[in-house]
């Protein structure tokens, strides 16, 4: 199991840091981010299945490169 450290970009959270099992993640993708009035800023969603989404400020090049660096 390796855990990986993000940057949480879900606000009302007390931390802006989230670990998260690697060995659980099915997929990663890009979400515009809900409070850019211009639509052009995204943030990444890391999916672990049932329910289990997380959205991180790190880009999808960088959320892959840690997760692939870590199993």
């Amino acid at each position: 199991m390796a855990i990986v450290l993000f940057t949480n970009a879900f606000a009302g959270n007390p931390s802006d840091k989230i670990a998260i099992n690697s060995d659980k993640i099915i997929s990663v993708f890009e979400i515009l981010d809900p409070d850019d009035k211009k639509k052009k800023k995204f943030h990444t969603a890391i999916f672990a299945g049932q329910d289990l989404t997380w959205t991180v400020k790190e880009p999808i090049d960088e959320v892959v490169k840690k997760l692939n660096d870590n199993s």
